[in-house]
């Protein structure tokens, strides 16, 4: 599929929300102050993944205003995926961004600083930004304690500005995720058209994942690269319900799933599962004699032990059952 309209402004902006309306009026308000909005976007699709909250109320009061060229889409099918393929499917620009209702971006001038990447570097396919963590207050020692261990599952790129100063990325070992994702549209039109992602993506209270590598994949596949723009700053509002350790532990084993899933249908994938899986066997039973007390080394534990499990599972068992030697 080509891209439908040549010459078009730079960006289609996809903000997917699910009961999302106690926050996404500040995301969208952070969007619609950024420099040059009308000439960089070409539409802003705003996809509904069937709220049953005041999310379509909140979004109405955007939709008004001609100039935010903002368009509404109800997506009833649950999951993130459905809900980004619904947008995909009325790009019309060069490129698409990628933002969650509890995304917001900083300044005015994250476009802008985009742009700019784009133009320095004609062989990117996807690339992301600065991401830090928002709370609306302040969090005690166990939950920053969780936070230190986890804001990389959590989509954010550093702890706060003092870290991302600190401890700039390394492009060259950068794989984007979906929190302020700037992807080449034409990739995914070409996805779209050919049945799309194979993971649902987020459902409800769901914490699937695997979508974002599936996107960036394919677009690396098509020889572009990946990039990382650290002018690009964007505020991820987590809410202290994210810093459970049941969340956090639930998040974890579902990266194993994708990781494993996604590596499992080759057979070089296989054998490199069953390299993997020796190596973390060994991993946990060394955890079991060194015990520690913190989050980090707690959250590597439960991780390590989810993935030789379900490793294992895959790789000597059908249906469930032992396979037949």
């Amino acid at each position: 599929m080509e891209t439908k309209v040549k010459g078009a402004p730079l960006f289609t902006v996809i903000l997917c929300t699910y009961n999302g309306g106690a926050k996404i009026g500040r995301a969208i308000e952070a969007l619609l102050r950024q420099e040059d909005y009308g000439r960089l976007v070409d539409r802003f699709v705003i996809v509904d993944n069937n709220s049953t909250d005041q999310t379509g109320k909140v979004i109405a009061d955007f939709l008004s205003d001609k100039k935010n060229k903002a368009e509404y889409v109800l997506e009833k099918r649950q999951g993130l995926s459905y809900a980004r393929l619904a947008g995909v499917k009325r790009a019309l620009s060069q490129w698409i961004v990628f933002i969650d209702d509890d995304n917001y971006m900083r300044g005015t001038n994250w476009l802008l600083s985009a742009e700019a990447y784009i133009k320095r570097n004609p062989k990117l396919g996807a690339f992301n930004g600065v991401c830090v963590p928002f709370f609306q207050e302040p969090l005690s020692h166990e939950e920053q304690e969780i936070l230190e261990a986890a804001y990389r599952g959590l989509a954010c790129t550093h702890l706060d500005m003092e870290d991302a100063r600190n401890h700039p990325v390394d492009e060259g070992n950068w794989m984007p995720f979906g929190a302020g994702l700037v992807i080449r549209a034409q990739p995914l039109l070409e996805m779209a058209d050919r049945g799309w992602l194979k993971s649902p993506g987020r459902t409800g209270d769901s914490v699937i994942s695997g979508e974002d590598t599936e996107m960036c994949g394919y677009v690396a596949g098509k020889g572009y690269v990946f990039g990382f723009n650290s002018e690009m700053i964007l505020e991820h509002d987590l809410g202290r319900k994210r810093l459970g350790r049941e969340y956090i532990f639930k998040l974890y084993d579902s990266f194993s799933d994708a990781f494993i899933s996604q590596r499992k249908r080759y057979v070089l994938g296989r054998l490199w599962l069953l390299w993997v899986y020796s190596k973390t066997w060994c991993f946990c039973r060394i955890r079991e004699v060194c015990r520690r007390s913190n989050f980090k080394n707690e959250l590597e534990k439960h991780s390590a032990g989810y993935a030789v499990k379900r490793i294992g599972r895959d790789l000597f068992c059908k249906n469930g059952r032992r396979r037949e030697v």
